[in-house]
């Protein structure tokens, strides 16, 4: 606890004689009365003894040496230093005895940040996104209703067994005072039956075939969720590399105003510049400050947003990768029509969708048509139903063909003809519609890429021309030829192109996923080896 305490009297010490250093330094800096009280060799001379007793004090403590405050007693060798409030130890007095506490380190240290490439993201919302779980939960359902509809084609095979206890057994008379049971009190039975329908209008193998649309629509909206989350993930992913990009400018922006308003203070020093230009300067740093602290904050932002759609703790650190989309190579809208109309899972959703329909009219129609099935059974009985007087266990079996037809229903297979027709017509409609709204969106998302993409190259020629407006504004300031306004002209350009040049980076972005969406893509197809 002394070493501590001492230690701290150490820091403060050396802190003290580092601020008096910097306070000799600002106070140069406050006018030209008084930068004329000492020359630059007192200032130089000043600071270089504050920076040595500092740097003495501190080299004290890593030592282990006790270092003296001012006013502070020597310490003699073997001699105890006191603090405080402590009470001093006489001659051949013992110490009193302190309960020692030894502190064992409990805190792990903390895990490194999430490394997180966009290939790694689209892998984790894959197996961690909600909406895609559902989906996967859709096509296991929809894998039970296949196996239940071949029920509907394949024989049923049923065990059937019972017992019967007779209150009186039948009997006749065979003779006067004679009589003959009919049968026995206690009867048991065993018997196994079988049916497999022969013909049943289509209906089985109509059922048969819904099941299996069902599970093609439900791996079609599996799809649809790997590629709605694919998007969300994409944005999200450029969204926070678009917000780390402005927070990186605007931090640059911070910079080159202090890094100004240090110069134009200097100049002032001289007496080479105005207190209006002092102030135009902190101005500007004032500026660029308050936007730093807003784009810090839409960096958390975009952060958490990232942090949401992969379904992690929001206090997760991550650190981003990789970087936004190359350049898209040229694209043709009829290619990328008939790329959509093969993956898009909404289209093949409403394909699937007609074929169920129609197969939901062909079992309709089989109320029209007569059922035929084969049955077989076979008996094992006690007792014998085949000996009369027989207490025996005996088999039995028979088998045979029933076959029905409805005649006449009161107009009900009929009315289920008309609705299920007009509901077939309709998805035939939405089929068409949904064919425009594809066009429309491929075409847009086309459009959108290919703009990005201009707008990249754009803004890349403007950052460059800022970054060399600036470089000749500050050679001219430096040379007198150029004004304060100047520069700062320059800087804000600078600013602004680089904040342009990442919201275009951003745009072809968010562009490209919207048009792998559009395609009904997750991910770029990759080209052949002889186009790259």
């Amino acid at each position: 606890m002394r070493d501590k305490h001492h230690v701290m009297m150490v820091w403060l010490s050396t802190v003290l004689l580092i601020l008096a250093g910097c306070a000799g330094n600002d106070t140069r800096s406050h006018g030209p009365a008084a930068y004329s009280t000492y020359s630059d060799s007192d200032w130089e001379q000043h600071r270089a003894e504050n920076v040595k007793a500092a740097t003495s004090t501190m080299a004290s403590a890593m030592k282990g040496e006790k270092a003296r405050l001012p006013g502070e007693k020597a310490i003699l060798p073997g001699e105890k230093a006191i603090l405080p409030g402590e009470k001093a130890i006489l001659p051949g007095e013992k110490p009193a005895k302190q309960a020692t506490v030894v502190l064992k380190e409990t805190t792990k240290p903390a895990a490194g940040p999430l490394q997180l490439s966009i290939e790694d993201a689209l892998k984790l919302a894959r197996t961690r996104n909600q909406d895609v779980q559902t989906a996967e939960m859709e096509v296991e359902k929809a894998r039970g209703e296949v196996m239940s509809a071949y029920s509907a084609v394949l024989p049923t095979l049923s065990l059937s067994g019972g017992y019967t206890r007779l209150g009186s057994v039948p009997e006749f008379e065979v003779s006067p005072g004679v009589f003959v049971e009919m049968g026995r009190a206690d009867n048991y039975r065993a018997g196994l039956t079988l049916n497999q329908p022969l013909y049943l209008g289509g209906k089985g193998r109509a059922a048969l075939k819904i099941a299996k649309l069902y599970k093609h629509l439900s791996e079609s909206g599996l799809k649809g969720a790997h590629t709605a989350t694919a998007m969300a993930v994409r944005q999200a992913y450029y969204g926070l590399l678009h917000a780390q990009e402005v927070v990186g400018s605007t931090t640059a922006q911070v910079t080159m105003a202090r890094g100004h308003l240090a110069d134009v203070e200097i100049k002032r020093a001289e007496g080479s510049a105005l207190a209006l230009h002092v102030m135009r300067a902190r101005s500007g740093l004032s500026l660029a400050e308050s936007g730093l602290i807003k784009t810090k904050a839409d960096y958390e932002t975009a952060r958490r947003l990232l942090l949401k759609s992969l379904d992690l703790p929001l206090d997760t650190e991550v650190v981003l990768t990789s970087t936004y989309p190359d350049k898209p190579a040229a694209i043709n809208v009829e290619d990328a029509m008939a790329t959509a109309l093969a993956n898009r899972p909404d289209y093949v959703a409403a394909l699937d969708s007609i074929s169920l329909q129609e197969q939901n009219l062909t079992i309709v129609k089989a109320g029209y048509k007569p059922n035929l099935i084969a049955f077989g059974d076979f008996t094992y009985t006690k007792p014998d139903s085949n000996l009369i007087g027989s207490n025996d266990w005996g088999d039995s079996w028979d088998a045979g063909a029933r076959v029905s037809w409805t005649l006449f229903d009161g107009f009900n297979t009929r009315g289920q003809m008309i609705k299920e027709r007009a509901e077939l017509r309709r998805l035939q409609i939405e089929r068409d519609k949904l064919l425009l709204t594809i066009r429309s969106d491929v075409e847009d998302a086309v459009a959108g890429l290919t703009s990005a993409n201009d707008l990249v190259r754009a803004r890349a020629v403007n950052l460059a021309e800022a970054e060399e407006t600036l470089r000749l504004a500050k050679e001219s300031y430096e040379a007198g030829a150029a004004t304060q306004l100047d520069v700062l002209d320059a800087e804000t350009g600078l600013v602004e192109a680089s904040l342009a040049m990442a919201d275009a980076r951003y745009v072809l972005g968010v562009a490209q996923a919207a048009y792998l969406a559009g395609i009904g893509l997750t991910d770029l197809p990759t080209r052949p080896a002889e186009e790259e």
